[in-house]
């Protein structure tokens, strides 16, 4: 029986991977919406927060727009480090032995005892919800309104679970915002691609014609390289849709962070030793990189764009199609400028329905884009 639904997983897998463009990844036409997407929920301003290990910035995608940058605690730092070592990947969510089974259900009836008593999950979780919390509060100062529900990307880190994520979340004040199809956090390098305006449908709000969009959108090959005062990463990722990618290799380096180089008598050196870390990630890729992603508040570096030039060969005259965000700011909050863009589109999209055309009343315009304030140290 398990054979059996193990090759059934494994057949959907294989029939939604080869599918051609304009193909959808349904077998029926989608019901119909029993209710309506709330009007209150269409017009309000859709939220998103980066979580680096480093800083925290946050955007919102409303009529207009409001971004904020904080800082992040040395101990926020330390966890992010521990969580981005393979050690720290947490026991299987399902057990195979009796022992490993009650391990797992103490530890989970523990993280429901604290969060009654109104104490967060874990310490760990009471770490990331300390930025979460400063994000959440700046926010709501800048708008002047209360804010319930956010969506959050993060670095993709074998330590780092949903479940804490949601209870730091929860444990901040806040919800987190999900679209009906993807029911994970974010990972920066697809709010990284929202946030450039890559692989998001003309219309979230029809679900129907979003599906189809979305299956006929083009794969991208894609390096999303990352610089911060306090770290390195380089991930190589194929997406078509800004939901739907494989991330294939990543490395996220604190011994390389943008400070580290005062540390190097040659500062060649340091550039050689972050060359190496992008090939490193290079070695898995299946095509070569169309595209260029930028992250951190040190990735407009001239001497970064330059080693990322000379390492991938991009053509001077491609630099700007293939290397989109290198103006200056554009790198330390486009990931946040993505997750509020997913934000929106949850608080607009049916739950995987189709709406009657009485619902279209509560569809009203609004604001395209973000702009983009100057950051704030809060």
């Amino acid at each position: 029986m398990i054979v059996h639904i193990v090759i059934g997983f494994l057949w959907f897998g294989i029939v939604c991977y080869a599918s051609t463009p304009g193909d959808r990844p349904r077998f029926g036409p989608l019901p119909r919406c029993a209710e309506c997407v709330l009007r209150e929920s269409i017009i309000a301003p859709g939220v998103g927060f980066d979580v680096t290990p480093s800083y925290g910035t946050a955007a919102v995608r409303f009529h207009n727009g409001s971004i904020v940058n904080v800082s992040a605690d040395a101990e926020h730092l330390s966890l992010m480090k521990r969580l981005s070592l393979e050690s720290s990947r947490p026991d299987p969510q399902y057990p195979d032995n009796l022992w490993d089974e009650l391990r797992y259900l103490a530890r989970l009836k523990k993280r429901q005892l604290r969060k009654r008593l109104g104490l967060p999950a874990t310490p760990q979780v009471e770490i990331l919800s300390r930025i979460i919390s400063k994000l959440h509060q700046a926010t709501e100062m800048r708008l002047r309104q209360t804010i319930s529900a956010a969506a959050i990307a993060l670095p993709l880190l074998p330590g780092l679970t949903q479940e804490d994520i949601t209870d730091a979340m929860e444990y901040a004040g806040l919800s987190s915002l999900h679209l009906y199809n993807y029911f994970g956090y974010f990972t920066e390098t697809s709010a990284t691609f929202a946030g450039m305006g890559y692989g998001l449908c003309a219309d979230p709000g029809d679900v129907d014609s979003c599906e189809i969009e979305n299956a006929g959108m083009e794969r991208r090959y894609i390096l999303a390289a990352g610089l911060s005062r306090e770290w390195l990463s380089v991930v190589h990722t194929v997406r078509t849709d800004a939901n739907t990618g494989w991330e294939l290799r990543s490395v996220m380096d604190f011994e390389l962070g943008f400070a580290a180089r005062e540390g190097y008598a040659d500062q060649e050196k340091y550039w050689r030793e972050v060359q190496a870390k992008m090939l490193l990630v290079a070695e898995r890729a299946v095509q070569p990189f169309d595209t260029v992603l930028l992250l951190g508040e040190e990735a407009s570096n001239e001497t970064f764009l330059r080693v990322l030039r000379d390492t991938f060969w991009v053509p001077q005259d491609q630099e700007s199609t293939i290397m989109g965000n290198r103006d200056p700011d554009v790198p330390l909050y486009v990931a946040a400028r993505g997750a509020a863009e997913f934000a929106k589109r949850a608080q607009v999209s049916p739950w995987g329905c189709k709406e009657p055309a009485s619902c279209m009343k509560n569809r009203l315009q609004h604001g395209e884009g973000v702009e983009l304030f100057e950051a704030q140290e809060l």
